[in-house]
């Protein structure tokens, strides 16, 4: 006895067929995405490459519309059901599925969980600037364990003729905050970014570099150092 297809409703009320085949498989995606969230709320295993696992398969979700069988959009199914088992903000979902969508074209996915969240986020950015393309060398260099993070960071800098200066590259570290904290520091930053306006086509490196030196030296003229410190 042949399978009659199944009928999903689309947000603008047409309706799309969709196989017996095709609605298992799209069933077992959004049952993956579930473990990979809640794997990821619970602190389990490499967290590094959970995120990225998690990328890959809301990638996969959007392309395949598997999203359609627990929300009427693709966005209500990141904010209303995939945050919530997240635990965390449905912003750091589209960042991961972000450096899936980028990337996954220049390497496989397994070598994009091998390369982990914190080097696919700024090669990503890469690739994003540029149209999509990706310089082997970068592939290579975030596929290296041996390069860390910091390292691969002023590597992806310096590949986009961002370092007009000598120096080392520093990274400001980073803390958890709530979010009207959040806010509050945003709100310091643009601040101290309009005071003066910014140069021309300023990198993003450069801009919170500038405005973090500009913060820095009004809190230092205002309580100068003594002798004692």
């Amino acid at each position: 006895m042949a399978h009659s297809p199944a009928f999903h409703l689309m947000p603008t009320q047409e309706i799309e067929v969709v196989s017996r085949e095709e609605l298992a498989g799209n069933r077992a995606l959004l049952a993956r995405v579930d473990e990979l969230l809640d794997r990821a709320r619970l602190g389990r295993e490499a967290l590094n490459s959970t995120y990225i696992e998690i990328g890959i398969a809301l990638d996969e979700v959007e392309n395949t519309k598997a999203w359609m069988e627990v929300a009427r959009t693709y966005d209500s199914y990141i904010k209303d059901h995939c945050e919530v088992r997240f635990g965390k903000s449905w912003t750091q979902l589209y960042a991961y599925r972000s450096a899936a969508k980028y990337l996954l074209p220049h390497v496989s996915a397994k070598q994009l969980v091998e390369i982990g969240a914190t080097k696919a986020a700024p090669l990503a950015q890469y690739a994003k600037r540029h149209d999509g393309q990706l310089p082997e060398s970068l592939i290579e260099s975030a596929s290296n364990p041996n390069v860390g993070v910091e390292e691969f960071k002023a590597t992806v800098a310096e590949t986009q003729n961002e370092n007009p200066e000598k120096g080392k590259w520093f990274q400001i570290p980073g803390f958890f905050v709530t979010p009207e904290e959040k806010e509050e520091i945003e709100r310091g930053l643009s601040r101290a970014g309009d005071v003066k306006p910014l140069p021309e086509d300023c990198p993003e490196w450069l801009k919170t570099k500038i405005t973090v030196q500009r913060m820095v030296a009004e809190f230092l003229s205002t309580y100068p150092c003594t002798e004692n410190g």
